[in-house]
């Protein structure tokens, strides 16, 4: 390349300048040039992309931040659920509410037992009976949770059944009326039976102990 270069070279002296001066060469300013278009090209690229970007910000509409994106929209219940719920509407002094695609039964004012037994008295047996009717055209689509109920009083030892505590007798009174769902034909692997003792204020609220002693009914669609 050295020596591409002296040969392009001419000296100045016979334009009366001085010997040791030269001409920038053809090829240096080849090369300068080309720098140049370079840096241009690339300074250019860059300013139209930000101005890019900064027309598509001032596009994008505002974001709503109180919204909740479409993916965790809960999902309405289904139309067979309501149905069985609007069915339910009409039971004999309980209340039916609908909690996600779930039916729950409660009794506010009734009595299925008595202190410290899990057997049903008369009242609950027409109150499970009247479920049973109820769901016996569903008993293969649903899913059905029975829960047991206590007063907070310390229940008496009987000679029969030997528990510890509220906790046991609450799942007892809840595996009582399961059993009457499995006698009617329920089939006993969409069946569950579940003890709260008194701690559930919720749906067992503490205003006369006798209210207390009861079963609730969870009621859920089987997905097929």
């Amino acid at each position: 390349m050295r020596s591409i270069r002296n040969q392009l070279k001419t000296p100045l002296k016979n334009y009366g300048g001085d010997d040791k001066e030269w001409v920038i060469s053809f090829v240096d300013m080849l090369s300068l040039l080309l720098i140049f278009l370079i840096l241009s090209f690339k300074t250019q690229h860059q300013e139209f992309v930000e101005s890019t970007q900064k027309e598509k910000l001032s596009e994008a509409p505002p974001v709503d931040f109180q919204r909740e994106p479409a993916s965790v929209e809960k999902e309405l219940p289904s139309p067979s659920i309501l149905a069985l719920k609007e069915k339910f509407s009409t039971i004999i002094e309980g209340e039916t509410i609908l909690k996600d695609d779930t039916i729950i039964i409660n009794y506010p004012q009734s009595n299925f037992f008595d202190s410290s037994s899990h057997r049903l008295n008369e009242e609950g047996k027409a109150l499970v009976k009247e479920v049973i009717q109820k769901l016996s055209v569903h008993k293969n689509d649903v899913y059905v949770s029975v829960q047991g109920h206590t007063d907070p009083k310390n229940f008496k030892i009987t000679m029969t059944r030997n528990l510890s505590d509220n906790w046991e007798l609450s799942v007892l009174r809840a595996t009582t009326v399961l059993k009457e769902l499995i006698r009617e034909g329920f089939n006993p692997g969409y069946l569950m039976a579940e003890g709260y003792s008194f701690k559930n204020t919720k749906l067992n609220p503490q205003s006369d102990d006798r209210y207390m002693r009861k079963v609730t009914f969870k009621i859920r669609q089987r997905k097929r």
